[in-house]
């Protein structure tokens, strides 16, 4: 019980850091100057701004401890016996769900049919491009291990 509390903090406290440099990216993109730390639809939503920002932060938080939650359970369980792919799946299914919902509910995007799809097609690019970044780091990793194996069988 005391891993999976530390496990949710430290993903939260992860979250809500992530969340604060996407806010310093997404400000310094808007050319303004301004520091935007949540979006206008959600400020709208409350009287004062900072209401706002700490539902951000909360969602966040949310976000992050989901996301170490997830992944400890989707690939570090030793008792699995999934396929990485499967794993993978698994894991952006999960995470997409949770984007869907926070985001709509922060109001981040128009909940409609062509935003999901939209975020749909970046999550699975997101995915691909770092499961590809994956697999060819532990293929590396496999060649060198045969090829010390090949050298260590020639002496």
């Amino acid at each position: 019980m005391k891993k999976i509390f530390s496990q949710l903090v430290v993903g939260a406290i992860l979250g809500v850091g992530i969340g604060f440099i996407l806010s310093i990216v997404a400000s310094l993109n808007s050319g303004t100057g301004e520091f935007y730390a949540t979006s206008q639809a959600l400020i709208d939503k409350f009287d004062k701004p900072i209401y706002a920002v700490m539902v951000t932060a909360l969602a966040n938080a949310v976000i992050g401890a989901v996301s170490v939650m997830v992944s400890g359970r989707v690939f570090y369980n030793v008792k699995s016996s999934k396929s990485d792919v499967v794993k993978t799946i698994t894991h952006m299914l999960s995470m997409a769900l949770v984007f869907l919902v926070v985001g709509a509910f922060l109001g981040s995007y128009k909940f409609n049919l062509f935003s999901i799809i939209v975020y749909l097609i970046v999550t699975l690019s997101i995915y691909y491009i770092i499961w590809t970044i994956l697999f060819l780091i532990e293929r590396g990793n496999i060649q060198k291990i045969n090829e010390k194996l090949q050298n260590h069988n020639k002496s």
